[in-house]
């Protein structure tokens, strides 16, 4: 199944951004896992866009890996709280 109905283009011109941050993870060089977040200074806050991991490589703590990753990249940058954006 699909983690996302972003498409590719949508998923390029975020990461481009200068407020987006973007992680992924890889085994042996195979992308397994990715997170795209976006920071809100204003509100002082970020909002979790997407994460998602291979099914083939779940249940190995790769999610919250990238989820520590965006904690402390807030913390780092003083945003005090992350929102998750919930498809409908």
């Amino acid at each position: 199944s699909n983690s996302s109905y972003w498409s590719y283009e949508a998923y390029q011109n975020e990461i481009r951004r200068e407020d987006s941050f973007s992680i992924i993870a890889k085994s042996n060089n195979q992308t397994v896992g990715f997170l795209v977040a976006r920071m809100i200074q204003a509100e002082n806050c970020a909002e979790l866009y997407n994460i998602g991991v291979s099914i083939y490589f779940r249940r190995k703590k790769i999610g919250a890996k990238l989820l520590k990753s965006l904690v402390k990249y807030c913390l780092e940058n003083s945003l005090e709280k992350i929102f998750l954006e919930v498809r409908e």
